[in-house]
């Protein structure tokens, strides 16, 4: 059982989204992201003959449903609402930059479309593009591939049910390297069974694993080769895009439950990946300072102290020693928040809160003005509020004044076992 503070619930909290942490990317610079949960696999209704015609993926579908027996995932969902919902509170993406799908909505053409239109097309040089999949993985026979297994590692989208065929490695691939020649700063975390080689639900004891049988239908496509050369493209990562991903391409990717605790210390029981809650641990603590290469060793610390069998894989030519999204590390070194309201006592309240890794006993200080410190006192899901030390005034902090984390102090009990 893995047990996670109040960060997981997420879903609700809509007010977060408009709190944008100091950051390190200038003004100029977008961040946009594509975000992709998928639960529901298998329709209430198998589709007809006519609607799978008209969707242009032939009539193989029903061939197709009887071969993979579809199943449903109980996290992926949860998955992608609570990356959605890092990317606003930890890394001031805007709700606008982010293409939010979930289950019906992503389809293998809107997925495709949303890559290429939203992290592509509307990007400049230096802007930041990340894509988040959760759902099934999967495989299928390549007959012109250059690999000893001929198998290329796959998305199932939603509409697989249906029959369309499945996102392939070497697809995402050609979206990657276009994103990468325009100079856009790439970063791609999948959490899916196989996702270890997409660089290029059965129940077990711990709860589904996002895996389904091969795609029974091959395709014939070879090796991209540079026109020039005849030489085989390299791979996205050497070009300079961060890859995370649940497992290597032969594992299973596993979900686990996950204790949601609210702000009155009630819990319930949420199903979230295993790769994901790890990811989400690390990502949340205060000490934001983190290099890829330290994140990687965390989450990988995290999975194997409960047992996994997966093994998380980390690639990135030059982005072990820069941040998650590429900064230079020392930018985002820091939690800041705002003073909402100072009482007559000297009591301050925060916006801001556990969502953001803090706790009772941290130690705060303000950014400009006269020195003032603030150790927290009460810490709620998105706010808080704390006492000046050092005996000063309650006039010193004002309304509207920013604090920065200068001491963190762990919250009780252990976030993850």
């Amino acid at each position: 059982m893995v047990t996670r503070r109040s960060l997981l619930k997420l879903a609700s909290l809509s007010f977060l989204s408009s709190y944008i942490p100091t950051a390190w990317a200038a003004p100029e610079i977008r961040r946009r992201a594509l975000v992709v949960g998928i639960d529901k696999y298998v329709l209430a209704a198998p589709p007809s003959s006519e609607e799978t015609a008209a969707a242009g993926h032939g009539a193989s579908a029903a061939a197709v449903r009887r071969d993979r027996r579809f199943s449903d995932l109980d996290g992926a969902v949860n998955d992608a609402t609570l990356m959605d919902q890092l990317l606003k509170d930890r890394f001031g993406f805007l709700p606008d930059d982010i293409v939010f799908l979930k289950d019906e909505q992503a389809t293998r053409d809107r997925i495709l479309r949303e890559f290429q239109s939203h992290l592509i097309d509307a990007a400049s040089p230096n802007d930041i593009s990340l894509f988040y999949y959760a759902g099934h993985g999967s495989q299928v026979q390549n007959l012109a591939s250059d690999e000893a297994d001929q198998l290329d590692e796959t998305f199932v989208p939603a509409d697989s049910y249906a029959g369309a065929p499945d996102i392939r490695d070497k697809e995402m691939a050609r979206l990657y390297r276009a994103a990468l020649r325009k100079g856009v700063l790439l970063t791609v975390v999948l959490d899916s069974c196989h996702s270890g080689g997409m660089s290029r639900g059965v129940w077990n004891a711990s709860g589904k694993t996002r895996n389904l049988p091969p795609d029974p239908r091959a395709v014939n496509d070879p090796p991209d080769r540079d026109p020039a050369t005849g030489k085989t493209l390299p791979d996205a990562t050497s070009m300079g895009m961060l890859f995370l991903a649940a497992a290597r391409e032969d594992q299973p990717a596993g979900e686990t439950t996950v204790t949601e605790r609210g702000a009155d210390g009630s819990g319930k029981e949420t199903s979230h990946g295993a790769f994901t809650a790890a990811l989400a641990l690390t990502l949340e603590s205060p000490v934001a300072n983190q290099s890829v290469e330290q994140i990687c060793e965390r989450v990988q610390a995290l999975l194997a102290s409960e047992g996994r069998m997966q093994v998380p894989i980390c690639g990135g030519t030059g982005r072990g020693s820069r941040g998650l999204l590429g900064q230079p590390l020392g930018l985002l070194n820091s939690v800041t928040l705002a003073a909402e309201d100072v009482s007559n006592t000297g009591v301050v309240h925060l916006r801001g809160g556990s969502a953001l890794g803090l706790a009772a006993g941290c130690v705060l200080t303000r950014i400009s003005g006269p020195p003032a410190r603030i150790e927290l006192t009460r810490v709620d899901l998105g706010t808080s509020e704390g006492k000046m030390l050092g005996g000063l005034p309650a006039g010193t902090v004002r309304t509207g004044d920013v604090i920065k984390l200068e001491t963190w102090a762990a919250p009780p009990g252990s976030a993850l076992k």
